[in-house]
């Protein structure tokens, strides 16, 4: 699989009256307070598919957390709201990457339900730095798991594998992107 073979637009952001609403699609939500059920054998097919929809859930999830930034953080530079577009289309190439590749495996991104924690805890953010930080942080959480999957999955499916250290790597340069506007963002006010 080329990573670059299927480009699909999966969902648009929309803002009435202040308040965004986000089409998941082609993903199911959970209500607020839900857990998700839990992941199965990393080992079988459907324990691939699992690990592929989640990390593709929040793909999503960030490539729309990097959306609402630019829009409601009024405190960013022209330069990091540049940076966060495209940093949002780097999320959205991941994101079209693993839905491919779930289609490969025959698989449904909306079988399993997931809570958009990550997605609130980006709308909580108050301003450019402190959302920047965050960022940093959950991308560099998703670095490491997506590392640990790769390792994980190179003995059942060496192609999701390849596929999220792939990701992985171009995270690490997503958290360095971000971390070079951090004093920018402590200063921007200035």
């Amino acid at each position: 699989m080329n990573p670059g073979d299927a480009m699909v637009n999966v969902n648009a952001t929309v803002v009435l009256d202040n308040v965004v609403a986000v089409n998941w699609a082609p993903f199911r939500t959970l209500p607020p307070g839900s857990r998700t059920p839990p992941m199965r054998s990393a080992r079988t097919r459907q324990g691939v598919l699992d690990r592929l929809s989640l990390v593709a859930f929040a793909e999503l999830q960030a490539k729309e957390g990097f959306l609402w930034a630019i829009q409601n953080l009024k405190d960013a530079s022209d330069g990091l709201r540049i940076a966060w577009g495209t940093l949002a289309q780097e999320e959205e190439k991941h994101l079209n990457w693993l839905l491919s590749r779930i289609r490969s495996l025959e698989g449904d991104p909306s079988e399993r339900p997931f809570p958009l924690d990550l997605w609130e805890s980006f709308t909580r953010c108050r301003s450019a730095e402190e959302f920047c930080r965050f960022m940093a942080r959950a991308e560099d959480r998703g670095r490491v798991g997506r590392e640990k999957l790769a390792l994980i999955l190179a003995e059942t499916d060496v192609i999701s594998a390849e596929l999220f250290g792939l990701i992985a790597r171009e995270e690490q340069a997503h958290i360095q992107l971000t971390e070079q506007f951090f004093s920018t963002a402590a200063h921007s006010d200035s």
